[in-house]
């Protein structure tokens, strides 16, 4: 009997729950405006009906004997704005004594001093109104609402890019509103042909979503595949910019990233002005620039406020960091276990004489210190800045002295792994770092089993798989191949400004030509 009543309760709880989602699904989609108030609040209620942020107020015109309907979200409309904009106005009223005379498009005209007032009957948009900070006012005898601008939450300072930092550079970074994002953007940029684009992804927090480009530079056709891989995203909710940069990527199983992060300003300003397409996702600060190539990652924006000659000796440095970060640790392993005659003999019985007495082999050792690397590297980001910075250096320094001293690893590890770290320090982009860290423990692998055969073959496997990566018509490495003397000017090397004089080729722009 009790098994009955359980399950006689859990049908009227499956059903009441059906009831209520379809009763939802019916008023987004086909209820439209009561003339009576009170039906429109009671539908809000049954929508909203485990909510108890929602406010309801009513009001009364006396001289008009009107009745009125205030719908709003506790905490994202701003209660100074209703106040000024909605409240005081409509006390106001008693220069309408005619009824007749006050419709709703003379309150909308006349009474309401919002700027943004628009109508609408339909209760799928006035309900996507209210998540986004508006305020909802019903009518009593009209079959339309008004829905004011009184969003107001709360939203961080514009502060300093704490990722990509510069000497000469912009001190502004993006923040998480999408509204003041884009006021960063237009503020730098003064033309109407930057065109931005509206779009909403996730079908419980329709996060918004912007496509900004310059039109008329910007190729048509990526701007067209962006747009058509954004609407066929197919999920419940989208919290950030990276979920979004994984279900547009071309390829799903490159560890390499294929748009470029970034929440600094004047890096976005200048890929716009190159003609390439800004993806920018509301909530998040970090906005996705496509499409991008293998040499976007190891510039950065202080390239461009320094001369010339200073720029290209920088990306220098950068390029042979990469490659140190990569394969120092199993060029060492293939030097010392097979090649130790490629090795100057000082430093042969130096390393020789430092590996006595040692328990592990070297390919042993360099895994040891390289998986510690990587757990000090995670600690170091998950704890708080001043403890993090603490445990990286600090704790690199006991760790590493604390290994010699016990005789487990060779002070030679010691050096060859703090400068792998220090080398991987100076690649600009955090997402491109991680992509290097997945490349060195496979390329210490080959070493130990091949030597330098195993490494240019590692090689070889990682050029031919960047040649193969493509994403929205554009290549990895098409800066480098096929050969344009014009894609070569801002590489690893960086021309003077002057002969800057055409956008990147390789991004097929409709307009070209830059400069004089």
């Amino acid at each position: 009997m009790k098994l009955l009543n359980r399950f006689k309760n859990l049908i009227i709880d499956k059903n009441e729950t059906e009831v209520h989602t379809k009763l939802y699904k019916n008023i987004k989609e086909n209820m439209k405006v009561s003339r009576h108030i009170l039906k429109n609040q009671e539908y809000l209620k049954q929508v909203f009906n485990k909510s108890n942020d929602i406010i309801y107020k009513t009001l009364t015109l006396e001289n008009n004997n009107l009745k009125l309907l205030v719908v709003g979200i506790n905490g994202l409309m701003d209660a100074q704005v209703i106040t000024d904009d909605i409240f005081v106005p409509l006390k106001e009223q008693d220069r309408f004594k005619d009824t007749e005379k006050l419709t709703l498009s003379t309150i909308k005209r006349n009474l309401l001093t919002a700027l943004e007032v628009e109508l609408s009957n339909d209760f799928n948009k006035l309900i996507n109104s209210l998540f986004l900070g508006e305020t909802i006012l019903f009518i009593e005898g009209y079959e339309e609402a008004l829905i004011v601008g009184t969003h107001g939450w709360k939203e961080r300072n514009i502060e300093s890019p704490q990722t990509e930092e510069t000497i000469r550079g912009s001190r502004e970074s993006f923040v998480e509103s999408v509204g003041t994002n884009i006021t960063l953007i237009r503020r730098r940029i003064k033309t109407p042909d930057l065109a931005i684009e509206q779009l909403k992804v996730g079908r419980k927090t329709q996060t918004e979503i912007r496509l900004i480009y310059i039109s008329g530079v910007c190729n048509s056709n990526i701007v067209n595949e962006v747009r058509e891989r954004i609407e066929n995203i197919d999920t419940d909710g989208v919290v950030g910019s990276a979920q979004v940069e994984q279900l547009i990527e071309c390829n799903k199983w490159t560890v390499f990233p294929q748009t470029l992060a970034t929440e600094r300003v004047d890096r976005v300003i200048g890929s716009i002005l190159e003609g390439r397409l800004a993806i920018m996702v509301d909530g998040t600060p970090f906005i996705l620039i496509t499409p991008i190539t293998f040499t976007s990652f190891l510039n950065s924006p202080d390239d461009y406020y320094e001369r010339s000659v200073t720029s290209s000796f920088m990306r220098l440095i950068r390029y042979i960091s990469y490659f140190l970060t990569t394969t120092l640790p199993a060029l060492y392993l293939a030097l010392t276990a097979y090649h130790p005659g490629m090795i100057p003999t000082p430093l042969v019985l130096t390393i020789t004489e430092s590996r006595i007495g040692l328990p592990f082999p070297t390919i042993i050792e360099v895994f040891i210190m390289e998986f510690t690397l990587e757990i000090l590297t995670e600690a170091s980001i998950r704890l708080p800045r001043p403890i993090g910075q603490t445990v990286s250096i600090v704790g690199g320094l006991v760790i590493g002295q604390a290994a010699v001293q016990a005789g487990i690893v060779s002070p030679l590890i010691i050096i060859i792994v703090a400068l792998t770290a220090l080398t991987s320090f100076v690649i600009p982009i955090y997402t491109f770092t991680l992509s290097n860290r997945m490349i060195r423990f496979p390329l210490i692998l080959v070493a130990g089993a091949l030597g330098l055969y195993g490494i240019f073959m590692g090689w070889l496997f990682l050029l031919i798989h960047l040649a193969s990566l493509e994403c929205f018509g554009v290549r990895y490495l098409s800066d480098f191949s096929p050969y344009s003397l014009n894609s070569l000017k801002d590489t690893f090397i960086k021309v003077p400004q002057s002969l800057m004089k055409k956008r990147p080729e390789i991004l097929n722009v409709e307009d070209i030509k830059r400069q004089n």
